[in-house]
């Protein structure tokens, strides 16, 4: 493990040809950058700690640059349980029951009309019924 200058704590990680280096601030990761792929993956957060984005980029001299990167924005409800995470081909909506319980996530694939639901169901003992039953429509 090594500090920098600025205080951020990284690591790598060796593998066969490479490592991944960490890079953090206020205890939260905010820069992964992998050395093969010459890959860096961002983060944002909100002030309570919740993701806020995530975004890869490559290296113009990268060895293999995939066509779609990701580029997520989430956003929380007020409890912070994750709501939406939406990028520009697809948006996932998520929803709650009132013990706080996932009760269903909506996936919505922009510009072809694909829109599917997974869903959860519990008890009134709040004991998992039903785990990703799904619902196509469109």
């Amino acid at each position: 493990m090594r500090e920098s200058p600025l205080g951020a704590i990284g690591w790598g990680v060796s593998r066969l040809a490479g490592s991944t280096t960490y890079r953090y601030e206020n205890g939260r990761v905010v820069e992964v950058y992998d050395d093969v792929a010459k890959m860096t993956t961002a983060y944002t957060y909100d002030v309570v700690g919740n993701r806020l984005s995530e975004k890869q980029s490559y290296a113009a001299d990268a060895p293999r640059r995939p066509e779609r990167l990701q580029n997520n924005v989430m956003t929380y409800d007020m409890y912070n349980r994750l709501r939406t995470v939406k990028d520009h081909l697809y948006t996932l909506t998520y929803a709650y029951d009132l013990n706080g319980n996932r009760e269903s996530v909506r996936t919505q694939i922009a510009g072809t009309g694909q829109d599917f639901t997974v869903y959860n169901t519990y008890d009134k003992m709040n004991r998992q019924l039903l785990v990703n039953g799904i619902s196509y429509t469109g």
